[in-house]
């Protein structure tokens, strides 16, 4: 067999390797500008607001630690084993906000189901949010969502109720601003870490996003973070681990999974916590909705009216219904008196305390009189001095006389009584107690919330819509 051999002189194969080069290079440079299909696809992770899409929706809340009692003078906090669970499911539209940021997240809802069960020590409490309120409206705002039902004011027990930490609108929050690939992170805006905290001040927060995995059109994102702030009043430290499911086709949110650490301090309005909380919640498109209809998104006005803000208080065992904004906080209600705290800012303001009376004869009420030797004598030694005593222009059938009462030198506080008496004879007293630095910032408030008690029929279960002031 003959063996071919071809010999080229050095010169020559320098050059054809120096070709061979030169050639790689372009191919290099030519493959730069052909489309990048190779690369890793970015992903648009938004959830469409415009879109006339209704969502079932339901949530599982379980909560469990302790509890501190508030502080009270300088006795120490007790604790206490505390443990919850609860159960949420409603219908949602999401609709367009009346603003930017955490204003931008808004959705009306219509809840089915919304009830929890809370052990305290040895202690079992039930509630649930009453049947008959058909809408209620979830709006983003930096400090938390503000909830509320354009039909008809909630009790302060049903706000916070709604208030369930890990709820899926806050945590659309965290969704990133632009597109992002699989492994990516981002952290979102300081005022979606503070939504989802529920904080009414932050004194640091952060939030950090990663986008797992996609798989079968499902993007996987987990989360980790933390905020150290305020709420009401009290210092909090909160602590954050989850994942959500984005559907890519469908463009929403259809699973959270939330583990969140609560530890905060017991304080004028609510007691301290040191919690572990595990938070589900399963969205799903609705075909054909059973609860909201168009025509209920139409009516509703972009803001919400100062009325649809209100709470109210009833209590059919005295016969009574008021309402009263939100700063004031239910601290304790028994079956012989309740306690509201007024909290602003962060500061307590007020305390107003109420009594039922026995009732008159229809027409009549305690005589003034003798309402004045009633405070005399519960405030003993604190009586200062009687300030004014005037019978209020009700411009209905309704009684009401207000004594405001100094203290003794030693005592710095101001006292505003109020004797509320309906026209069939059921009465109540109301007492404010305020230092004089916070008179200014009290504003009014009591005399708003005096000038709405109701004696409304004993048949009546229902709290109407209160006029507006």
């Amino acid at each position: 067999m003959m063996h071919l051999r071809c010999n080229f002189p050095a010169e020559n194969q320098g050059r054809r390797l120096r070709r061979a080069a030169g050639c790689c290079l372009w191919l290099a440079s030519l493959a730069c500008l052909l489309p990048t299909t190779a690369l890793a696809e970015q992903i648009e992770l938004r959830e469409d607001a415009v879109a006339a899409r209704y969502f079932q929706v339901t949530q599982q809340v379980e909560i469990s630690g302790k509890l501190f009692t508030p502080a009270l003078g300088d006795k120490k906090t007790m604790p206490m084993p505390f443990s919850a669970t609860a159960s949420f499911g409603f219908e949602e539209r999401r609709l367009p906000g009346p603003g930017r940021d955490a204003r931008a997240l808004r959705a009306l809802r219509s809840y089915d189901k919304a009830q929890v069960e809370s052990h305290v020590g040895t202690q079992v409490s039930y509630l649930r949010m009453r049947s008959f309120i058909q809408q209620i409206v979830a709006q983003g705002e930096r400090e938390g969502l503000l909830l509320y039902s354009p039909q008809t004011p909630l009790t302060y027990s049903e706000l916070e109720l709604l208030r369930s930490p890990g709820d899926a609108l806050a945590v659309t929050g965290l969704l990133p601003l632009e597109k992002v690939e699989v492994g990516e992170t981002w952290e979102p805006a300081d005022w979606a870490v503070q939504m989802l905290a529920g904080l009414e001040a932050v004194e640091k927060g952060e939030m950090s996003c990663k986008f797992e995995s996609l798989t079968d059109g499902i993007a996987h994102i987990s989360f980790t973070g933390a905020a150290r702030g305020a709420g009401l009043g009290a210092p909090v430290d909160l602590q954050f681990t989850g994942l959500f499911k984005f559907d890519v086709a469908q463009h929403f949110i259809k699973h959270v999974e939330l583990a969140q650490i609560d530890k905060r301090s017991a304080g004028a309005i609510a007691p301290g916590l040191d919690v572990q909380a595990k938070i589900t919640v399963d969205r799903s498109l609705l075909t054909t909705p059973q609860r909201l209809t168009e025509d209920m998104v139409k009516q509703l006005p972009l803001e919400p009216k100062p009325v649809d803000l209100l709470l109210t208080i009833s209590v059919p065992d005295w016969g009574i219904r008021f309402y009263h904004d939100r700063n004031w906080h239910v601290w304790q209600q028994t079956a012989k008196s309740g306690i509201l705290r007024l909290m602003d800012k962060g500061v307590l303001i007020s305390q107003c305390q109420l009594h039922p009376l026995p009732s008159a004869e229809p027409g009549k009420h305690l005589p003034e009189q003798q309402f004045q030797d009633e405070i005399r004598k519960v405030l003993g030694k604190s009586f200062g001095k009687i300030l004014s005593a005037e019978k209020l222009d009700t411009k209905d059938d309704r009684f009401i006389y207000r004594v405001v009462v100094a203290g003794e030198a030693e005592a710095t506080y101001q006292w505003v009584y109020y004797l509320v008496a309906g026209p069939d004879g059921r009465q109540v007293s109301f007492v404010f107690v305020i230092e004089p630095k916070y008179l200014e910032a009290i504003d009014g408030r009591d005399l708003n919330l005096i000038m709405s008690v109701e004696f409304p029929p004993p048949s009546e279960n229902k709290s109407p819509t209160p006029a507006a002031p």
